[in-house]
């Protein structure tokens, strides 16, 4: 079978000109003798956390870009020199159900290239033929090409002089355009914001449209070279984003967290699961919250034009977390994490949206986690939850001289239960709680564990005061050995991961 990349990859550069192809590009430092690609890839809001690959036209094979794209919905891709244009790219979602999407490169030189769109347009003009590329001959694929490309562009002519304005939009290609800057609610990202494409049934509608002609199809079984009826944008139907400031994104959200966890080879090593949590955003730019046991913190930042946020942080303190709010406060994120220990090795891959915000904009990290607090009360009990890594300094009693150090983790529950201790040599089989302390703002630990220490078994008590950043002070270990006598005591210390 003659595939997409085959027929493409045998057209001549002035056929690929002809469609729309870009060019330009400059050298690359450093020795890199291949196609360094930058991607925006968005669909209104920016397609963050998505893995990318890049078709070969020549032969059969793909390259994986490396890493994710960013909260911007950024990446840049260094193809091979051994890769031969035009290049197919593939944007794949962090959430799993989600469609891909897809572009194409027609031309490119060696070194640095303009930036590349990936969006719902873009992802239409090659899926709407997909299967007739299948088949088609070189000749065949340039003309469908290029017909199709300006039956789309024909039938949205009305939305891109509406939205773009008179003089960008003559010249507008939206399969080249490398203004595009996702999340931005300006320029094409605007356009994104406006319409919807379904690419099951390709078809593109106004958002904010009411009308007959509010909508247009696209029939991948017709020649495309035939005329559909165009959409018609009213003045109503353009929906502009509202600006605001950055404490208006502050509250909480109720969220969705969907993931999927891999091996090392990339097979599933856990199947799709989803889980519901909350997660607060501070007045201050920042969050730091616990959901599903795991710390969840970073920044996030308004847009040049203040419509929009962008998000970037960690899960559990490693795992890139990237996303945006957009303008009607809908989150959409997008996280990576890896193993350790015994799954050292595996990835867990996941996105995140949310269901429901609960506005507060004097929320802080005192601020109760239904989002209604005034920055007074104490942090809710679940926002304690996770796992911490705690440093114990003990000394015999009747010996300074001799002592010693020992780290391991201690996981607290939603409800504040300490569930276990794993990594320590001194310590095992912990039970114990947390308590919130409204002076404090924090928490009060009290656990206790078996022993051993010094080659003497017994039990050890340990008490601290965690603060509403998630660190341990004020930490004190006693331990007694089985018949109750005190053999050894010290300090102790850690955080949440």
């Amino acid at each position: 079978m003659i595939t997409f990349q085959r027929v493409l990859g045998v057209l001549t550069l002035a056929s690929l000109v002809a469609c729309g192809g870009g060019g330009g590009g400059g050298g690359v430092s450093g020795g890199f003798d291949g196609y360094r690609i930058p991607i925006a890839a968005g669909t209104g809001a920016a397609l963050a956390g998505a893995s990318v690959t890049v078709d070969d036209s020549g032969v059969s094979k793909t390259f994986t870009c490396s890493g994710n794209t960013d909260e911007n919905g950024y990446i840049t891709c260094d193809v091979p020199a051994s890769y031969t244009p035009p290049l197919v790219i593939t944007v794949k979602p962090a959430d799993a159900s989600a469609n891909t999407i897809k572009t194409i490169v027609l031309s490119a030189n060696k070194g640095t290239n303009p930036s590349v769109p990936a969006t719902p347009l873009t992802n239409l003009l090659i899926q709407a033929d997909w299967d007739f590329y299948q088949k088609a001959n070189p000749d065949q694929a340039k003309v469908r090409l290029t017909a199709r490309k300006k039956q789309i562009s024909d039938a949205l002519a009305d939305v891109f002089t509406k939205i773009l304005g008179t003089d960008k939009a003559k010249n507008f290609d939206f399969l080249t355009d490398s203004s595009f800057v996702p999340g931005s609610n300006d320029g094409s990202d605007l356009l994104l914001d406006n319409i919807s494409v379904d690419i099951q049934s390709f078809k593109v509608s106004l958002k904010n449209g009411s009308g007959s002609d509010s909508s247009v199809s696209f029939d991948p079984k017709s020649d495309p070279a035939t005329n559909v009826q165009p959409i018609t944008v009213a003045q109503t139907d353009v929906v502009l984003p509202t600006t605001r400031l950055l404490k208006d994104f502050a509250g909480v959200y109720d969220i969705d967290v969907t993931f999927t966890s891999y091996n090392a080879d990339g097979t599933v090593s856990a199947q799709t699961k989803t889980l519901s949590g909350s997660l607060a955003l501070y007045s201050n730019g920042t969050f730091d919250s616990t959901v599903s046991s795991t710390r969840w913190s970073g920044k996030y930042t308004l847009n040049d034009k203040g419509t929009s946020v962008k998000i970037s942080g960690t899960v559990g303190g490693a795992g890139p977390l990237v996303g945006s709010i957009d303008n009607n406060f809908k989150m959409t994120l997008a996280f990576n994490t890896k193993g350790s220990g015994a799954d050292l090795g595996q990835t867990t891959r996941g996105s995140v949206v949310s269901k429901k915000f609960t506005a507060n904009p004097t929320q802080s990290s005192g601020s109760s986690s239904s989002g209604t607090g005034t920055g007074t009360s104490a942090q809710a009990l679940s926002d304690f939850a996770g796992t911490y890594t705690i440093q114990v300094n003990w000394y015999l009693l009747q010996d300074n001289n001799t002592h010693g150090s020992d780290s391991g983790y201690v996981t607290v529950s939603s409800n504040g239960s300490v569930t276990q201790c794993s990594g320590f040599q001194i310590l095992v089989s912990c039970t114990g709680s947390l308590t919130l302390n409204s002076t404090t703002k924090g928490a009060s630990l009290n656990m206790s564990a078996t022993s051993t220490v010094d080659g003497v078994r017994g039990t050890a008590s340990i008490t601290g005061e965690v603060t509403s950043s998630y660190t341990l002070t004020k930490g004190y270990v006693l331990v007694k050995d089985t018949s109750n006598k005190d053999i050894a005591d010290g300090d102790v210390t850690g955080s949440k991961k």
